[in-house]
């Protein structure tokens, strides 16, 4: 059996599998809607976490804290860093356990870090005990990489999935949006204070929710499997679900026979050193067993997952994440959220730099709405081109008015920074509409279902790894090129995204998961 026979059923377990319900649609997207929301708790502590260093770092450079507490410069871009160079390992340990572990129970577990990261900066006395929470929340937030991508993948129906995965981007702006606006009305400690209540929330809430039926199935425990899907499709018996039940039970049977046939052919061409030894698959399909039996699928070592990693399927959408995570990076937004408020404040916005970074951090809300409601029109492909294309053009307009900012406020008075602001705003929207999240939602789909929690985990890994070093590096380049320099060359890096995004970035809105693995099986240069 090839390998898109092997794949086959497991994409035909993902279809609705709605044939003979006699249950209404809004029944049976409810749980799946609770379920993908429990799960967003994460994300919206998440948002918090990436926007702590926003309102913290401007305080402390100006030693404004009650307690005397206080960062240089260098101090201030460590603390900034830490938590992204903390990530990768949380990523790649994400990886690695969620597999034995399960997608809930890694749910649950990343939010101990998170609170007692929130414990610490809540009372913290010296810089040293800021930076070690900062690297706690930032090895919790590297743990949630996996579990959190490959959860909504595996319990909602085809039909939902590209919203509830854009559905969950909400959660995390937000997230960012509400530490920005706590900021702007109460001192950092009590915001670390008020921020312990969404991971509590989260792991209460986690904890009401099922396990994926597919990693139950991997690891044998079928009935838990038949009992969690009942819950994801409203509340419903076994017999309401038997069909897509069955599909599931043939996926992970298929997939597990597939795995046993190229542990086979490594080992006849390792040991025999011959090609022709190799064995090979029947030309027909394995034995569909019956959905009572307990299947226990081989667990995979270390070897075999970093082995995976080469497979075209796995490989190629992996450099096609990285790539384009890399152009995100370069355009200079994931950095800018960071030192916003310093960076408002140099260039003369119209308004208190706390209360601009809430209208952007509103922005990233308005561009994540616009992409759940246009997603499934306007596909993945278009939309990240159309995002690239405007982050482009707003970040060389920034560095125009900036250059000349002297000259145009003479010609257009005030109402000059309000141009100057309009920009920003505008830039967040179309990188919030496409170029950030668009590379995460891949992440979600991309992948076959064996490998997706270590491809998924490498992949979030390194793009922590670049944003810790371009956070670390933010204000050393905007000092040496200053802020015109600096944004021509975000500009430069968006422009060479499009022309990537034109070239080598595939549709998969309205796809199988079959056929955007073949896409990557077959050929790396896909454009519909």
């Amino acid at each position: 059996m090839g390998d898109k026979d092997a794949e086959k059923s497991h994409i035909e377990a993902e279809t609705d599998g709605s044939t003979g319900r006699k249950i209404s649609r809004f029944r049976s997207a409810l749980p799946q809607v609770l379920s993908v929301t429990a799960k967003n708790f994460i994300l919206l502590d998440l948002g918090m976490t990436l926007a702590f260093s926003t309102i913290v770092v401007p305080v402390l450079l100006n030693n404004k804290d009650p307690r005397g507490l206080s960062f240089n410069e260098s101090q201030a871009t460590w603390f900034a860093s830490l938590p992204m160079l903390c990530q990768p390992l949380g990523s790649a340990l994400s990886g690695l356990i969620s597999g034995p572990l399960g997608r809930k129970k890694s749910l649950m577990l990343v939010n101990i870090p998170q609170i007692l990261g929130w414990l610490m900066l809540h009372s913290a006395t010296s810089v040293e005990i800021m930076y070690l929470a900062a690297a706690i929340q930032g090895l919790g937030s590297g743990f949630m990489d996996a579990p959190v991508l490959t959860y909504v993948g595996e319990i909602c129906e085809p039909s939902l999935r590209g919203i509830l995965i854009s559905y969950s981007l909400q959660f995390c702006s937000a997230g960012f949006f509400l530490q920005c606006l706590l900021g702007s009305v109460t001192t950092w400690r009590n915001v670390a204070f008020i921020s312990l209540f969404f991971p509590a929330t989260a792991f209460l809430c986690i904890s009401q929710i099922p396990e994926t039926p597919m990693w139950l199935l991997s690891k044998g425990r079928t009935r838990d499997a038949e009992k969690a899907l009942c819950w994801l499709r409203g509340w419903v018996s076994p017999e309401d679900v038997a069909e897509e039940f069955s599909r599931l039970v043939e996926a992970s049977n298929n997939a597990q026979y597939r795995h046993q046939t190229e542990t086979k052919k490594t080992e006849a061409n390792s040991h025999q050193g011959n090609t022709q030894s190799i064995v090979t698959c029947p030309s027909s399909r394995p034995p569909v067993p019956d959905p009572l039996v307990e299947l226990h699928s081989p667990k995979l070592s270390f070897r075999e997952k970093a082995r995976d990693l080469l497979r075209p399927e796995i490989l190629r959408p992996m450099l096609v994440i990285m790539t384009m995570n890399f152009f995100y990076l370069g355009s200079g937004f994931p950095a800018f959220k960071t030192y916003m408020v310093l960076l408002f404040q140099r260039i003369r916005v119209p308004m208190n730099a706390n209360w601009a970074s809430v209208c952007v951090s509103s922005a990233i809300i308005i561009g994540h709405l616009v992409l759940m409601l246009a997603v499934k029109w306007l596909g993945k492909r278009r939309i990240a081109l159309i995002s690239i294309f405007c982050v482009a053009f707003f970040d060389l307009a920034i560095a125009v008015h900036v250059n000349f900012q002297t000259a145009i406020e003479d010609a257009f008075g005030a109402s000059a920074n309000w141009f100057l602001f309009s920009y920003f705003i505008i830039l967040t929207l179309t990188v919030s509409f496409g170029l950030g999240p668009v590379p995460w939602m891949l992440m979600s789909e991309i992948f076959p279902f064996r490998g997706r929690s270590f491809a998924s985990g490498i992949c979030a890994a390194l793009y922590y790894i670049t944003s810790s070093l371009i956070a670390k590096t933010f204000l050393s380049i905007l000092n040496l090129l200053g802020v015109p320099g600096s944004y021509c060359l975000f500009g430069t890096v968006g422009m060479l995204g499009f022309i990537y995004a034109y070239l080598y970035l595939p549709e998969t809105e309205g796809k199988t998961l079959e056929d955007i693995e073949d896409i990557y099986k077959h050929s790396h240069r896909q454009r519909r």
